[in-house]
């Protein structure tokens, strides 16, 4: 089967990850893939190499489409046996539908990877993926909470698909050297309590919440991993650490990790990861949160700065065995070979 995808960028966000671990997989069950996509960035071309030059950049250097790129794509599609076309986010879905007025005989599938958006910011593109995807085979969201969300916001009734995201559990998991090396690198006692908030800066994200939690709490330690975090202004118990590469001994380093998005999220990866890495996980109800967790962790059905708090003076009280049925929980819900195969049995017709 040869696929493909349409995106806006390549970077390190979430979504972004999972298209990269589907490509990955399909190309290893022996089909053939093409990312498209606008931004040309350090990124980006690091990921074209990992997929051996497997993407074809639209934008010329730049984030908008030029006529080049897209004569670029159209020529791709209309030479090859393309069997499907598949948007991946807002953007990157209006993309593809240009692609299919221009060839109306492919197969398109959307892909919306969060829920509850804000409406100021991203109601446009809502509602023109609702006008496109009265023309896509499908829309294939990673969340009961992104299904519900667009049934509410368009007005057609298109066929949205739910398949969550998936986990790499053989990269996401306990790392006790690492985490223990890392507590030793940033000055964090064996017996001090370290929060975890791993979320890039974007006001969907709810830093502010957290950054009063820790004022709160002066005797526990805050670590914020993510875009933008290197750059905040923290209390003296804080640390924001910024992009990092090492995650597992991050979540390993933590005693607990925080989920406190405000709106947006579909699949929050984050409760899975620290699953995954046998960090308990404390979060709200934001997206698929609930299901996610499994039960394995606390969910907040109401966040101040006091409900957090209590939450995490809790955690002395999780034990080994809860862990234990977090990680298998992972391990047999969110694996990758049932990501693989949901969208080939989607794209197959099955």
């Amino acid at each position: 089967m040869r696929v493909v995808f349409v995106t806006t960028g390549l970077g390190i966000g979430g979504a972004e990850r999972q298209l990269l671990l589907l490509a990955e997989l399909l190309i290893n069950r022996n089909h053939d893939v093409l990312i498209f996509v606008l931004s040309q960035t350090s990124e980006t071309l690091e990921v074209s190499h990992r997929l051996d030059n497997r993407v074809l950049f639209l934008g010329g250097g730049s984030k908008w489409l030029t006529v080049k790129g897209l004569w670029r794509a159209f020529q791709y599609v209309r030479r090859t046996q393309v069997d499907v076309i598949q948007g991946w986010m807002y953007g990157g879905n209006l993309l593809a539908f240009l692609l299919k007025i221009l060839m109306p005989t492919k197969l398109l599938f959307l892909g919306v990877r969060a829920s509850n958006m804000d409406r100021d910011r991203y109601g446009l593109q809502i509602w023109l993926n609702g006008v496109a995807s009265n023309f896509a085979k499908a829309t294939i969201v990673n969340s009961v909470s992104g299904a519900k969300f667009l049934s509410e916001k368009w007005r057609s009734k298109p066929n949205v698909i739910v398949v969550p995201n998936g986990i790499d559990t053989k990269y996401f998991q306990r790392d006790d050297k690492g985490g223990l090396k890392l507590r030793h690198s940033l000055g964090f006692g064996q017996n001090e309590v370290v929060v975890l908030y791993p979320a890039r800066l974007d006001p969907m994200k709810n830093h502010p919440l957290v950054v009063q939690v820790a004022k709160h709490m002066c005797d526990v330690r805050f670590l914020f991993v993510g875009r933008g975090t290197d750059k905040m202004e923290l209390p003296d118990n804080a640390i924001g650490l910024g992009v990092r590469h090492d995650m597992p001994a991050i979540y390993s380093a933590a005693n607990v990790s925080l989920s406190l998005s405000n709106y947006g999220e579909g699949f929050p990866n984050i409760i899975a990861e620290s699953m995954a890495c046998g960090c308990p996980v404390i979060a709200n109800k934001s997206g698929d949160a609930e299901a996610i967790l499994g039960g394995n962790g606390v969910l907040l059905d109401h966040v101040s700065t006091e409900t957090v708090a209590t939450a995490i003076s809790s955690i002395n009280k999780w034990d080994s065995r809860t862990i234990a049925k977090g990680i298998r929980h992972i391990e047999t819900n969110f694996r990758l070979d049932l990501l693989c195969q949901r969208y080939l049995n989607i794209y197959k017709g099955r």
